[in-house]
């Protein structure tokens, strides 16, 4: 067994910084967390994570990974709330208005809080010995004498005198404001080129608590849009203290609510009436708060022809994604699992510690496997008229743009299809959404063959969605 290498910095506490600190710990003798912000001490949103304000759904391959880094994390998120499920049977979503059939599967879901999930990981971290440094701005990086690589980063507290952490490697793990960029022009390298995919998409999300008398056969009920005349979608998600998270969406011009009466008028304008229904048997117990940053951006570090030694980024500081696909937890904690695996096999062809040409390959290494969330965001915004930046895309642009992206988009119409009555292409497409199968699996000759028999067969149309009216023990149609 290989000693432990020295010390390195994550900067950057967030989710995907929080993830790599516990991948780093197998590797170095120390782990420090630098963090702007300061932590609380009870799970409660805080600023420097702007979503802890928001809903989020872990999609089930992160849940997967997160539980093997961590493996206490499912049984205390449990103990204090959290809601687990099996996605095929305790989602009710709405697509084109009508229901998706429900199936079985093993797309467990643990509902809860942001808060509530940070909180454990650090916890975890902080019993393992990771160092956080809360307070501090990270202003810069510094370099190695002979410049070409990264030995440290430059500090500053509440406006005070800069001060020097030094370390082997640091991690930018800032998210999509990120100045590593900016860093990196500093000490004379290049910064990356840029894509960036916009279909303008804006949310708003608000805590609600059901009436005592109120008992949902749902844990998530949800409507999604539909390019390019139905920008509107909405969600409602069970969490910890018997609280929901509703999230109303828009694409393109159209305004979402934000106050409490805009809230119930929106939920009527949606397809399915379920939303508006649910609300009535609910109140809201929180304040409405609005997305900030939701465009597709892709920074293409990996191209750079000079990348420094000691130095790597993770996460939305390369590859932030539009946050209605759910996508973020996961491609966070997928990346921290590369880079652990990368410096694992580093280390085994140079025992030594010489980390001066980690870097580059890590980066590329990161933007392959970043490739499969970036083509499925992208290709879903593709699909709204409004979204700019799609000749930026090099050659996933021009098909999407082109008749290949019509045709593949009017395919996914007839999967959307034919889920409302399969349960079989209901699970498959679930199950590339929660990134247990990629993408590849809606287009096998089996699951064509019952998309194309279903289309082409009797009573493809469409069945009136049925759902549980809240005030009426009937079922109504949608």
């Amino acid at each position: 067994m290989q000693p432990a290498l020295g010390h390195a910095i994550v900067v950057g506490g967030s989710m995907a910084g929080l993830v790599v600190a516990r991948t780093l710990k197998e590797h170095f003798a120390r782990v420090t967390v630098v963090e702007r912000d300061h932590y609380p001490s009870e799970p409660t949103p805080r600023r420097g994570v702007p979503q802890s304000r928001h809903i989020h759904i872990v999609l089930t391959r992160g849940r997967q990974e997160l539980e093997r880094l961590f493996p206490d994390l499912g049984a205390d998120l449990e103990k204090d709330g959290a809601i687990t499920f099996d996605y095929g049977r305790g989602a009710t979503l709405f697509f084109r208005g009508g229901a998706l059939a429900p199936f079985d599967s093993q797309l467990v879901v643990r509902a809860c809080t942001r808060p509530l999930l940070d909180h454990h990981i650090r916890r975890y971290l902080a019993a393992s010995g990771v160092s956080f440094l809360e307070g501090r701005r990270v202003v810069g990086l510094t370099p190695s004498e002979d410049g070409g690589a990264v030995t440290g980063v430059l500090l500053q507290q509440d406006g005070g005198a800069g001060e020097r952490l030094a370390g082997d490697l640091v991690v930018d793990a800032c998210g999509r404001g990120s100045r590593a960029a900016a860093w990196l022009k500093e000490l004379g390298f290049e910064a990356p080129a840029e894509t960036v995919i916009d279909s303008a998409l804006s949310y708003t999300c608000q805590l609600y608590t059901p009436r005592p008398d109120f008992s949902p056969s749902w844990n998530l009920l949800s409507t999604m849009p539909r390019a390019p005349h139905q920008p509107r979608s909405g969600a409602i998600f069970r969490v910890e203290g018997n609280r929901w998270f509703v999230c109303f969406a828009t694409m393109g011009d159209d305004e979402p609510p934000g106050d409490e009466a805009s809230f119930r008028a929106f939920a009527r304008t949606l397809p399915s009436p379920a939303l508006f229904e649910a609300l009535s048997q609910a109140e809201p117990v929180g304040p409405v708060n609005r997305s900030g940053s939701t465009e597709n951006r892709l920074r293409h570090y990996e191209r750079l022809s000079r990348f420094p030694g000691g130095f790597v980024l993770v996460g939305d500081s390369v590859c932030a994604l539009n946050p209605i696909y759910g996508q973020g937890i996961t491609s966070a904690a997928l990346g921290a699992l590369a880079l652990g695996a990368e410096l694992a096999r580093h280390r085994r062809a140079r025992p030594g510690g010489d980390l001066r040409d980690f870097g580059r390959r890590f980066q590329k290494r990161l933007a392959k496997l970043n490739e499969e969330t970036w083509r499925l965001a992208v290709g879903g915004d593709a699909a709204w008229p409004q979204t700019r930046g799609l000749d930026q895309a090099g050659i996933l642009g021009k098909f999407l743009v082109g008749w290949p992206g019509s045709l593949f988009r009017s395919y996914g119409d007839l999967v959307v299809e034919a889920a409302a009555h399969q349960p079989d292409v209901a699970r498959v497409m679930m199950e590339v959404m929660h990134m247990v199968r990629p993408s590849g699996a809606i287009l096998t000759p089996g699951m064509m063959a019952r998309v194309l028999a279903h289309r082409f067969g009797a009573g493809h149309k469409l069945p009136p969605a049925v759902e549980r009216s809240p005030a009426d023990p009937g079922a109504r149609e949608a």
